[in-house]
């Protein structure tokens, strides 16, 4: 998709070793920086969890963070759901380089957030499609 739409040339490469660090880059900050923030008000989810059932965990998160009675605003989560029920990411499937680039530097976080090594790894991006 870089391809089409990228405005300028790329090295697949540096492009490769951007995304890998930044994501590295990016969970380094939060785990060093995750105490400023008491444990009670900091929530973590999968993507895909929400993606499955995204009322189920609104809901969740409105209790862990004790936000109130969630009935309240069931109707309106649930409709904003269903409104968004057409939205689609895109997949993209790695090469054998790629899969060994992200299971070897981002193993911990694979591990942590329960994610399978076995399987080729596929990245959802935005699309509305």
């Amino acid at each position: 998709m870089y391809e089409t739409y990228g405005l300028q040339r790329f090295d697949v490469e540096t492009l490769r070793e951007h995304v890998l660090l930044t994501f590295e880059q990016m969970h380094e900050r939060l785990e060093a920086t995750r105490g400023q923030v008491d444990a009670d008000r900091f929530y973590e989810t999968r993507y895909e969890d929400l993606v499955e059932d995204p009322v189920k965990q609104v809901e969740l998160l409105y209790e862990f963070l004790e936000l109130g009675d969630f009935e309240s605003i069931r109707l309106a989560v649930e409709e904003f759901a269903g409104r968004s029920r057409r939205y689609r990411t895109n997949e993209y499937e790695l090469d054998a380089e790629g899969r060994s680039a992200v299971t070897r530097r981002w193993s911990a976080y694979v591990q942590k957030y329960g994610y399978e090594t076995s399987k080729a790894p596929v990245f959802s991006g935005a699309s509305t499609n």
